[in-house]
């Protein structure tokens, strides 16, 4: 009997020493690779990992190195994990804290799992949707005869071109008649620098140029991964740029651009300046040849804006329409960020309509989300939309049925409203710009443009003003971008339209100018410019 128990004992501890050995270095090492290979297999993806701590503390340009190193080592256990199992193009963010790859289903499971992970979301596309011909055949039909020309829609004498587009005039920015108050006679923007991510373009175009040779823009990068030197819209790239800070020294005859269904008399001259034309521009193209871009090539883009350049400003006129759009997206987080570091953002909300259709990123409560209203001098002088068949003369300053608008998913409205329907641009006759285009389908130096992604540059223009301004008389410091938006919103002229449609109203530069410069605050006690009232929460 006890031999029998005995023999017991032995096969236990064998069993027991067996499966010790079964767990030694050589199995778990096994194991591990048994893993990793599961992690590696199946088809991959691109996604963004956001991790958990955006470190507000830290910001992008004040504490750069620092937020860098921070940033950096929290990435790299995950960033190392991911490219053990395969993670292809993998790119970190420091405005950002988090990185993008393209990894397997089973990988972004064990990354979100991370305790330090607060999401691991697709790398969402965003497209550009040019006019096809059928639509522009369409927008140009001639119905019936036109009426006899519009005054004003044409200059009385061809020695004194129209100063377009009509957007400086209703946001009270600049008009021939320098005796009119207007916010170009105080500031154009000289000092502040203004990025715009977009397509691409040509930054020697001669409005591009400033009268004493020097050119608008400092900078200009292409972040596409397409060929910098390839076919390219152009149209979105140009429509903001000179939106922005155009100069205005090239006389345009739009006779020789509009269709020939509706003729314009020879003479018919314009001249195209910014909001803001002294303001420096960087240009960062990330759409190249394609017509789509993904959100990591955009946070680059962002992060390249605030990092490398000393940037004031950036626009936005792009946007994805997610659901929810809750402003935790991604470009939204480094959106913030870049608020943070004291950069004033500008997104458009969208061409989508009045009714709970704002996209992010413009849904962000700390960036600016632009609408539009009307200007239709231009559809005056090009026919458009029956313009010169049905009508003798035009209105402005309505709210566009294209503009995005509602009560977005945090429960906000577009903050205001600028021209976007419609206005005249600089391009350039290159065939390689598909985009700028006249109203025959010609190569041209000059095109319309329009929607929300007009407006957005507008009113970055404006925050440009709204700085110098304000430099001028605080001793040199720059505002908040919570002070520019407080002080674009607060001056904007009230519409009479629902706030969830034109925000705060439709910009006027001239009350922004005036003050930003009577602000009295830590950085300065400056007389007071007129009567006004910040609006606060």
């Amino acid at each position: 009997m006890f031999r029998q128990q005995r023999r017991r004992l032995v096969l236990v501890v064998a069993t027991v020493t067996g499966v010790l050995a079964a767990t030694g270095p050589n199995a778990m090492a096994a194991n591990a690779a048994a893993a990793d290979q599961a992690l590696a297999s199946g088809s991959k993806q691109s996604v963004i990992v956001v991790l958990r701590n955006q470190h507000p503390e830290l910001s992008p340009k004040a504490q750069r190195n620092q937020r860098k190193q921070t940033v950096g080592q929290e990435q790299a256990p995950l960033v190392d994990q991911a490219k053990q199992v395969g993670a292809q193009n993998v790119k970190a963010f420091d405005v950002l804290n988090g990185f993008s790859a393209k990894v397997t289903d089973a990988e972004a499971g064990k990354l979100a799992t991370d305790p330090n992970v607060a999401a691991v979301v697709p790398d969402r596309t965003r497209a550009v949707k040019p006019l096809d011909a059928g639509q522009k055949q369409q927008i140009q039909a001639q119905a019936a005869a036109d009426q006899p020309l519009a005054a004003g829609a044409c200059p009385t004498d061809p020695a004194k071109p129209i100063l377009e587009p009509e957007a400086l005039q209703t946001t009270h920015t600049a008009f021939t008649n320098p005796s009119l108050p207007q916010a170009q006679n105080i500031v154009d923007g000289k000092g502040v620098s203004v990025a715009w991510i977009a397509d691409g373009l040509d930054p020697n175009n001669p409005d591009f140029i400033r009268a004493d040779g020097s050119h608008v823009f400092t900078d200009y990068q292409d972040f596409s991964g397409t060929d910098p030197n390839g076919p390219q819209s152009g149209e979105e790239a140009f429509g903001d740029a000179s939106s922005i800070a155009a100069q205005g020294r090239v006389t345009y005859d739009l006779s020789n651009v509009v269709a020939a269904a509706h003729p314009l008399p020879k003479g018919c001259n314009v001249t195209v300046r910014g909001i803001a034309p002294g303001a420096s521009l960087v240009g960062l193209n990330v759409f190249g040849s394609a017509e789509l871009v993904t959100n990591s090539i955009i946070l680059q883009a962002i992060d390249y804006a605030v990092n490398n350049d000393n940037v004031d400003v950036i626009n936005e006129s792009l946007g994805g329409n997610p659901f929810p759009a809750d402003g935790v997206d991604p470009v939204a987080l480094a959106n913030d960020a870049a608020v943070a570091a004291g950069v004033t953002v500008v997104a458009s909300t969208g061409d989508a309509g009045p009714s709970g259709t704002i996209g992010t990123p413009a849904v962000d409560p700390h960036v600016i989300s632009a609408g539009s209203v009307t200007n239709y001098r231009l559809y005056a002088q090009t026919g458009e939309r029956g313009a010169r068949t049905f009508a003798k003369t035009w209105a402005n300053d309505n709210m566009s049925s294209l503009s995005s608008g509602g009560i977005d998913d945090l429960g906000r409205v577009p903050d205001l409203v600028a021209p976007g329907e419609s206005g005249w641009s600089v391009c350039d006759a290159d065939p390689r710009f598909a985009g700028c285009t006249d109203e025959q389908g010609r190569p041209s130096n000059i095109r319309t443009f329009g929607g929300t992604s007009e407006a957005s540059p507008f009113i970055a223009g404006g925050a440009a003003l709204v700085i110098e301004a304000y430099k001028n008389t605080h001793n040199g410091a720059r505002p908040s971008p919570q002070l520019v938006k407080q002080i674009l919103t607060s001056t904007a002229a009230d519409l009479g339209h629902p706030a969830y449609e034109q925000g705060a109203g439709e910009m006027n530069t001239y009350a922004a100018v005036r003050a930003a410069m009577s602000i009295q605050d830590g950085n300065g006690k400056p007389a007071a410019q007129g009567a006004g009232l910040l609006a606060t929460t």
